[in-house]
């Protein structure tokens, strides 16, 4: 008898004995729709947490070139704070910014450009970005990859990720992510996913359409569009960052 088999089982014991009870026993019958309800939504909370546990871990190995510092909870925190200050011509030393704690913020304007160095405490350089404005609020550029930062709703984080060899889209509770390689995106509800290497993956799950076809980008190269769901919801050392 497979999982799924004895779950419906279970599912539909445990509706016979409401329906037995509910005229001869009613105090049992709520005390059998409490547990019930108290068991679902255990349930409910414990796989959201091994979801959680198991789609940071797919980012940490599918994306090591933007561990530890790009983390997109980091990047949102940083960008809201940043779009809340003034930034003079002359730049500005920021030390222990929003998402980079216990770091500085070397921010200087380059040919136009808003240049963020990120150094430790003796000063030595970790990593550097590009930080831009967007229409949804903020756009940091590292390398290849640019990362578009929605930060119009402050109750709900947004971040997407465009790279031309891989892709990702970020809410708190939601994770979908997209490599050149793969047959379709594999996102945070294909609860029987498995990763078989940084860029590709197998699925046995078909809940979820595909977003994009294989090979494509999901807002069209640049993450520059605006975000649309389709269900429910490092460089360590000194790293150089592409104009």
């Amino acid at each position: 008898m497979t999982k799924g088999t004895r779950v419906v089982l279970a599912i539909v014991v445990y509706i016979v004995l409401i329906v037995v009870t509910a005229k001869w026993a009613p105090i049992l019958t709520f005390f059998l729709m409490a547990g019930g309800f108290g068991t679902l939504v255990f349930v409910g909370l414990r796989q959201d947490k091994l979801d959680q546990a198991k789609n940071e871990a797919l980012f940490t190995s599918m994306f090591p070139d933007l561990q530890p510092y790009y983390h997109p909870a980091k990047l949102f925190e940083y960008a809201t704070a940043r779009l809340k200050a003034a930034m003079p011509r002359s730049g500005k030393i920021w030390t222990n910014p929003p998402g980079f704690a216990d770091l500085v913020a070397d921010i200087r304007i380059e040919a136009e450009r808003e240049v963020v160095r990120l150094l430790d405490g003796p000063g030595k350089l970790l990593t550097q970005f590009i930080f831009e404005t967007h229409p949804e609020g903020a756009a940091i550029r590292f390398g290849k990859g640019k990362f578009t930062v929605s930060t119009n709703n402050p109750k709900l984080p947004r971040v997407r990720y465009w790279h031309p060899d891989r892709e990702f889209k970020w809410t708190p509770d939601y994770w979908r992510f997209k490599t050149k390689v793969a047959d379709r995106p594999f996102e945070s509800s294909d609860r029987s996913t498995t990763l078989s290497d940084s860029s590709s993956f197998s699925s046995r799950a078909a809940s979820a359409a595909p977003f994009v076809a294989a090979g494509g980008s999901f807002d069209g190269g640049g993450a520059s569009q605006s975000w649309s769901e389709g269900g429910r919801t490092g460089a360590t050392g000194a790293a150089s960052t592409s104009y």
